[in-house]
């Protein structure tokens, strides 16, 4: 896929939104296209919110967390979405 690739190339370039903005456009791909909320939530967890938290992206962690509670949901994580 090529989003998760170019993910990973902005990781190595340390653009933070970049990696951000394109980790949630992945996150969507997964969701929507592919129908596997598995690998929505590992590229969330492993990818887009430590960046977030690590570039303190302020202004991405409301459209980062919305996202994180949709991806729990689609994975059945009721108790986990707070």
């Amino acid at each position: 896929m090529r989003r998760l690739t170019a993910l990973k190339f902005y990781g190595l370039a340390y653009a933070a939104r970049s990696v951000v903005t394109t980790g949630l456009e992945a996150v969507d791909d997964f969701l929507v296209i592919m129908a596997q909320p598995g690998g929505a939530r590992k590229t969330m967890e492993q990818h887009v919110l430590p960046v977030v938290a690590e570039s303190q992206l302020t202004d991405m962690i409301l459209p980062t967390r919305s996202m994180y509670a949709i991806v729990l949901a689609w994975c059945g994580e009721f108790v986990s979405i707070r």
